[in-house]
């Protein structure tokens, strides 16, 4: 009886032991097959400071609702060893932020990362990131008397566009025309630009206008 309990015993221990091995090897099995696709990303002009999305999709099911990570490369494409975590989420897509600091470059890329188990996802295609261009030069201060006829006078960059926001030194809504000032009365009175490359904008210039009698 004793001799039999105990080759059972040693039975139940080697199929306990085989179905711990198979379960391992399914798991592995299957952290390998888990793939992460990194898709579009909108835009795929940037500028420093922006934001903007990007569509993943996975080969499998996940279990729960992991927190997946965007990574952002180098300038050439290349991703780091430290990965440069630049947003995270649980759904795709998925929002990020070119960070502060950032120089500008044409060949980036990015990819979404899955957690436990770690799965990199694909590189995106390229992304352009773009750095805001200085604030314009402007004349400042500009004195009249009263009555006479004001002209504001600031000067883009190659390629820049304009943008007045009359005496807003935030917020607003920018126009291609600039205001004329006013010199009706006595008084100091400072007008706002600011110039936009692309999409990137640049902080504003005041221009002091001082109207005497």
């Amino acid at each position: 009886m004793e001799r039999y309990l105990e080759i059972y015993m040693k039975k139940t221990f080697i199929k306990k032991g085989i179905f711990t091995c198979i379960a391992a090897i399914l798991g592995v099995a299957s952290s390998f097959a888990q793939t992460v696709n990194t898709g579009t990303v909108t835009p795929t002009a940037i500028c420093v400071g922006g934001s903007f999305t990007v569509v993943y999709t996975t080969s499998a099911a996940v279990a729960g609702t992991p927190t997946f990570s965007v990574e952002l490369s180098d300038a050439t494409g290349t991703f780091p060893t430290t990965p440069n975590v630049i947003g995270t989420g649980t759904a795709s897509p998925l929002s990020a932020t070119i960070p502060a600091g950032t120089p500008a470059g044409a060949a980036y890329k990015v990819r979404v990362t899955a957690p436990s188990p770690i799965v990199t996802g694909t590189p995106s295609a390229a992304v352009t990131v773009n750095t805001a261009p200085s604030a314009p030069v402007v004349a400042t201060p500009l004195d009249y008397t009263v009555g006479e006829t004001g002209n504001l006078t600031a000067t883009a960059i190659s390629g820049a566009t304009l943008n007045w926001y009359g005496t807003a030194a935030t917020g607003g809504t920018a126009s291609a025309t600039k205001p004329v000032p006013s010199t009706t009365t006595v008084g100091t009175t400072t007008y706002y630009v600011s110039q936009t490359i692309g999409t990137c904008e640049s902080p504003r210039s005041a221009i002091v206008v001082n109207v005497a009698a």
